[in-house]
């Protein structure tokens, strides 16, 4: 399966956690395509971006994303939820008041990561979406990035377990 990755407002695909993640899929032996969203960060560009790969794409795919990319990835699979057959998302910029979109479709599955220390998007975001979708939700020791060691392990593990349920 494809796994498509979208990195955060400011981030680019080589930032530490997409490289990771990209890599974890890669070693499940999954496809991936890291999205280069520098030169925007216009959420709503993006979105219709990544929408319309979505929809270019030939067979289904499972969606990753990071901060904005969680939003813009949401987007794109309730577009699409024919071929989008599952989502990942990492402190997901969802319910940000300044985004357009404010209401989200249950997308089974999804899983979120989301850090307690988060003082970029709040962890109660992905608290709201979670308990209101049945999505899983895990609250880590970590702030908005995950840059020691063992938060990264820790996010590829969560990110191994959830891509188990596709096979490659």
């Amino acid at each position: 399966m494809k796994i498509i990755l979208s990195h955060g407002r400011g981030g680019t695909p080589h930032n530490k956690e997409i490289f990771h993640l990209a890599r974890t899929a890669k070693r499940a032996g999954h496809d991936t395509h890291c999205i280069n969203d520098t030169d925007s960060e216009d959420p709503e560009l993006r979105s219709a971006r990544l929408t319309a790969l979505v929809a270019a794409e030939p067979e289904p795919v499972v969606l990753m994303g990071f901060s904005m990319g969680g939003y813009t990835a949401m987007l794109a699979a309730a577009a699409h939820p024919d071929k989008v057959k599952g989502l990942f998302l990492i402190a997901p910029a969802l319910y940000c008041l300044r985004y357009r979109v404010q209401h989200y479709p249950r997308i089974s599955p999804t899983t979120i990561v989301h850090g307690w220390h988060d003082d970029v998007i709040l962890y109660e975001h992905s608290l709201r979406y979670a308990r209101d979708h049945d999505a899983t939700l895990h609250l880590v020791d970590a702030g908005h990035f995950f840059y020691a060691p063992h938060e990264l392990a820790q996010l590829c593990h969560t990110f191994s377990g959830f891509l188990s349920q596709f096979t490659a």
